[in-house]
């Protein structure tokens, strides 16, 4: 079972390519059964004279009922393909700005957990301050939110 929203490793071992290729199979599937479907409708269709009476009633009644199935299938499959085809792409996107987030994020000497806590190290006071030069740091803000939803904030002391 998949955790959402997912971990990282989860993230970083997403494969795609089955997607498209999935989409590209249902899409076929649907063809092949509009193809098939249609090759035994001409057949019944070309020997009038083999079907009479109550069997060619009943025949055309079971033919019938088999388009409209079938109409539902291939809808479903051809929705389907062309749903997953282009979920494909759009996933991988997802995944490469999700694994360049946390590329960054560790570049910057943060931390980031498997369920995408982020925290940081005490060497990162360190590295920021070689990184800016600077061996003082501003205070931080502390900040208060009114019911109202107005923030006023306070040097920390």
């Amino acid at each position: 079972m998949s955790s959402v929203p997912p971990a990282k490793t989860q993230i970083r071992q997403w494969d795609t390519a089955s997607l498209g290729q999935q989409g590209q199979e249902w899409t076929r599937a649907a063809h092949t059964t509009l193809t098939e479907h249609g090759a035994v409708s001409q057949q019944l269709a070309d020997s009038p004279g083999f079907w009479r009476g109550d069997a060619a009633d009943a025949m055309r009644v079971k033919g019938e009922e088999t388009r409209t199935s079938l109409s539902s299938v291939v809808t479903a499959l051809e929705q389907a393909g062309t749903i997953v085809t282009q979920a494909g792409p759009s996933l991988l996107a997802a995944k490469t700005t999700a694994v360049n987030a946390i590329a960054t994020a560790e570049q910057e000497q943060f931390v980031v957990g498997e369920q995408g806590d982020v925290g940081y190290t005490k060497e990162l006071p360190a590295w920021v301050q070689a990184e800016l030069g600077t061996m003082s740091w501003p205070r931080p803000r502390c900040w208060t939110t009114s019911a109202s939803g107005t923030r006023s904030g306070s040097t920390g002391s």
